[in-house]
């Protein structure tokens, strides 16, 4: 009796095992329910309520964080070794520029996000949600790889860009003639740059986008439910929008955020002058101007603990690390 208790407490186990594990599996080339949107939910964007959207969003957000953090070979592998010129760090890849300026990428590949043309030169290159961007060296064009759910990686054709930025679900340029211009997503608003203004950078977040004037002055766009499309009135020298949060530099070098704060990621040090910012998730990370990177905001998996006896070139604040 007690060996048959025991087979059958065995099967009943392998059961629940197998199946938890088929139903944690996303159907290929969409977004998941389990993963962030820049409102604290969770999954493509929705109508919701930002109140009902953080409650059920966060416990599915953390939960896939632990398993992330459990089991990181799943979704990231350990960087190349490459000498690049910058990095970019998304939500669960990373992508590089190579000193020749060959765009290479790690991490999760289920929507080709880490895998960019192998045969373009790129100028610049920026990490989304599920998807990449660069600016191509020979003609300025933005081009994009990865997820296409919304659109956000078909840029305009035959338009150059001085610069690009992808964000969750959506991506935005700066033109040659400082034009902001965004393609995918637009549920908030995101991808409806101000028509009037001219920008010298613009940088895409969460579900919303900032950009700066060519006199130093912030302008966001899109979700607001945390005050992260709110700039002060501050010169700025760049912008950097996160999930929640939103990062500038002054040209003293302090940084200056505003948005959620529920971690500290909006609360730089005071004590510290910065050569550039980027806000992430729920943490922000700043360079000084010796390379040394100072992070701030929340540090559940090490994301806000930088290698102290390291001096980078540029940093980069993805989701969780």
């Amino acid at each position: 009796m007690k060996r048959l208790v025991a087979t059958l407490l065995t099967v009943a186990a392998f059961a629940l095992i197998l199946a938890t594990g088929c139903g944690n599996e996303a159907a290929p080339g969409g977004p998941t329910s389990e993963e962030p949107s820049a409102d604290g939910s969770v999954g493509e964007p929705i109508a919701a309520s930002a109140a009902s959207a953080q409650q059920q969003g966060d416990k599915s957000l953390k939960a896939k964080a632990a398993q992330t953090t459990a089991s990181p070979s799943s979704l990231e592998d350990e960087s190349p070794l490459y000498a690049f010129a910058s990095v970019s760090a998304g939500l669960w890849h990373t992508c590089g520029l190579s000193a020749d300026g060959a765009a290479v990428c790690w991490g999760n590949n289920k929507d080709g996000q880490s895998s960019p043309p192998a045969d373009e030169p790129f100028a610049s290159v920026s990490v989304g949600g599920h998807h990449g961007c660069g600016v191509r060296v020979t003609d300025g064009a933005a081009v994009c790889w990865g997820n296409n759910e919304y659109g956000q990686s078909l840029p305009p054709q035959n338009e150059p860009f001085a610069s690009v930025s992808a964000g969750l679900w959506h991506s935005c340029g700066v033109s040659v003639n400082g034009v902001a211009i965004c393609w995918g997503n637009n549920e908030y608003g995101q991808s409806s740059p101000p028509s009037d203004e001219a920008f010298a950078s613009v940088s895409a977040g969460g579900h919303y986008s900032c950009g700066l004037r060519a006199d130093g002055m912030a302008v966001c766009w899109g979700y607001n439910e945390y005050g992260q499309s709110l700039p002060p009135p501050v010169v700025f020298a760049s912008i950097s929008a996160g999930v929640r949060h939103s990062c500038g530099l002054r040209a003293d070098g302090m940084a200056v955020c505003w948005g959620d704060n529920e971690y500290g990621q909006s609360l730089p040090s005071l004590d510290e002058t910065f050569v550039s910012v980027s806000a992430g998730w729920e943490h922000s990370c700043g360079m000084r101007a010796d390379g040394a990177v100072v992070c701030w905001g929340r540090n559940e998996y090490g994301e806000s603990l930088p290698p102290a006896d390291e001096t980078f070139a540029s940093v980069s604040a993805g989701w969780g690390y």
